[in-house]
């Protein structure tokens, strides 16, 4: 069964519930839907395999957890942090304290309004290990939090960090608001479990969208008409994520540039979350050290490679030649027909580099084996499990840029590509929050109207 056909069919079952509900009960007031087009987006999407938001950790995971779950702050296309259930926050002594008020509107799907008690609760669960959520250790600077009123609380970090908000509370720290008035009482171990969790019969959230149906290939969702942003103007979402969907989505997205599909969509790129590394493992037996990672990063040119280079990184400058073969004698090195060769020594200077399997990941290995064989430096790729000298990493980025360790060197962003038809309006790509302001998107008239 199709989404379109599901969502008919379930439209059916509710009105006939409904009216069986109604034989002996009160009648009751017929209110006009909100909503502003009575159609249904589809979008494909990664997959969605677990929708319990302590556990999940794939794309497709964390988008159900954004349109279900809502985080304190949203987050912009450039990684700037906007209302979510919070309106205002506020920080003292350099951001060591923080003065949360949350919006009073935020209601979860059964009515009952989303409180301070709420945000407390949640943060100690996910603070506490035996909790199972996989990012408990981004908490561990909360001191203490403190509920003032149903509406506002306080947070009290051991360390300063002005950018606590953006990078924590937002969905990059995964930090979704769960209902205490369901979870409370159990036990934290077992709150994972717990159906409210684990059951899509049973999920109550605060998003603009509640799932009405999951497959292995598709979830159909429903809009929330009391939403505290305003009613979706779009009532079903259908997400696809395996086969082909019954009509060409409105929206989809890859790191790979695809072809158009039809003259009525467009092709949007930009930036992802998505930075990739070099990384030295530890200093090599051969007595190269840490000096190895300053030689590759000698011998790269970022602009060259596939993706969009990092900015404000000197692996985005490519040094000469001539200065890169100074360095090379500097430390000990002379160049021979077969490459660089330690001095008393006549192996060759050989690189192990270890590879992630992705394709970005092995498209950037082979353009780095390149550049590298091109200076004189052999390379032996080999894959993550591998014991190897340096590493090819992705990492994702924070919306307020992090320092990167000091065994890494950036090289570039991975690109993201978004195929979005033309009849879809008020959308904005969003790598940090894709279904950020979905509550706004609209479904313009296929045909143009008749005069």
């Amino acid at each position: 069964m199709t989404p379109v056909a599901k969502i008919k069919a379930w439209t059916l079952a509710a009105g006939i519930a409904a009216l069986l509900a109604g034989c002996n009960s009160p009648p009751l007031k017929a209110t006009a839907p909100p909503y502003v087009y009575d159609t249904t987006l589809t979008v494909v999407t990664p997959a969605v395999t677990n929708i319990n938001p302590l556990t999940s950790l794939t794309a497709g995971n964390q988008l159900f957890d954004q349109m279900v779950y809502q985080t304190l702050v949203s987050l912009s296309p450039r990684g700037r942090a906007e209302p979510g259930l919070a309106t205002s926050w506020h920080s003292g002594a350099h951001g060591r304290n923080w003065s949360i008020k949350l919006n009073p509107f935020a209601k979860w799907w059964n009515g009952r309004p989303v409180t301070a008690r709420d945000v407390a609760w949640t943060l100690a669960l996910y603070q506490n290990p035996a909790s199972g959520f996989k990012a408990w250790r981004e908490l561990s600077n909360i001191k203490t939090v403190a509920v003032r009123s149903p509406t506002t609380l306080t947070i009290q970090l051991k360390r300063a960090d002005p950018d606590f908000v953006a990078n924590v509370l937002s969905p990059a720290g995964h930090v979704y608001i769960l209902p205490r008035f369901l979870l409370g009482r159990t036990p934290i171990a077992r709150v994972k479990r717990a159906v409210w969790l684990n059951q899509i019969k049973d999920v109550v959230g605060s998003g603009p969208y509640r799932p009405i149906d999951w497959t292995d290939r598709d979830m159909v969702w429903i809009a929330y008409p009391h939403y505290l942003y305003g009613p979706p103007h779009v009532k079903y979402l259908a997400w696809w994520w395996r086969g082909v969907p019954p009509h060409p989505p409105e929206l989809s997205w890859s790191e790979t540039r695809r072809p158009y599909v039809a003259s009525r969509q467009r092709i949007v790129s930009g930036r992802s979350i998505q930075e990739w590394v070099l990384a030295i493992h530890s200093p090599p037996s051969s007595g190269r050290g840490w000096n190895l990672l300053e030689m590759l990063r000698l011998a790269t040119n970022a602009r060259s490679l596939p993706g969009i280079p990092a900015t404000g990184v000197a692996a985005t400058s490519h040094t000469t030649p001539a200065r890169f073969r100074r360095r090379m004698r500097h430390w000990g090195y002379r160049q021979t027909s077969r490459g660089w060769v330690r001095r008393g020594s006549k192996i060759p200077l050989t690189v192990s580099l270890a590879v992630p399997p992705s394709d970005f990941g092995r498209q950037l290995a082979r353009s780095l084996t390149h550049e590298w064989e091109a200076e004189g430096i052999r390379v032996v790729l080999r894959s993550r499990k591998e014991r190897a000298e340096v590493a090819l990493a992705p990492v994702l980025a924070t919306p307020v840029p992090e320092p990167l360790a000091p065994n890494q060197i950036a090289l570039v962003w991975e690109p993201e590509y978004w195929m979005v038809s033309r009849r879809l309006d008020h959308w904005s790509a969003n790598p940090w929050e894709p279904f950020n302001q979905v509550q706004a998107w609209r479904l313009l008239p296929s045909k143009p109207r008749s005069h």
